[in-house]
């Protein structure tokens, strides 16, 4: 059973790698699917703090969201984006940390945020976080796992949507992406 098991994590683990890869190299060669429409930004945002609420009871989640935040783009790409980074926030903000999700819209443009307590990421790796495989060292543990191709794929959604994602961070204080999105 336990041999069982493990292969069968295996597989799952080796299908989303898969997957992740195909997304990429799709984006690559410029023929992924995307579904520009208009939606409801803030009410994909409800959405995914209630299912990371079904998910995680260890961390303190706020929702900053203004109301009836309209935005041209691909739901289901946007939620990805959304879940990405809100599974990095889980990884590495420390048990009992804050995960605050913000949307707003300014003057020229839609503004996204996820910004946590967790342990930040030292200032020598901002510039290679978007990078493919790429993992903070110092992060990396048996609890996190993960591919290093999460924050790639948010990176390519985010110039998919033709928008704009900064990063900053500090140790031991936290980390906040900012997405910009054309109005």
């Amino acid at each position: 059973d336990e041999s069982i098991n493990s292969l069968s994590q295996e597989t799952a683990n080796m299908k989303e790698l898969l997957e992740k890869l195909l997304f990429l190299s799709r984006s690559d060669k410029n023929t992924l699917k995307v579904n520009m429409e208009y939606f409801n930004l803030s009410e994909l945002c409800h959405t995914v703090l209630k299912e990371t609420t079904f998910i995680d009871d260890e961390h303190e989640l706020i929702g900053k969201i203004s109301d009836d935040v309209i935005l041209r783009g691909d739901i289901g790409l946007i939620k990805e984006l959304l879940r990405i980074l809100m599974d990095n926030a889980l990884k590495y903000t420390p048990e009992g940390g804050t995960i605050t999700l913000s949307c707003a819209v300014s003057k020229h443009n839609v503004i996204l945020s996820l910004k946590d307590t967790g342990i930040g990421i030292p200032k020598k790796h901002i510039n290679h976080l978007f990078e493919r495989f790429y993992r903070v060292d110092e992060a990396r543990n048996k609890n996190t796992g993960g591919t290093g191709l999460g924050l790639a794929i948010a990176h390519q959604i985010v110039k998919t949507h033709d928008a704009q994602i900064s990063v900053t961070s500090e140790l031991n204080v936290g980390t906040e992406f900012l997405i910009f999105f054309n109005k």
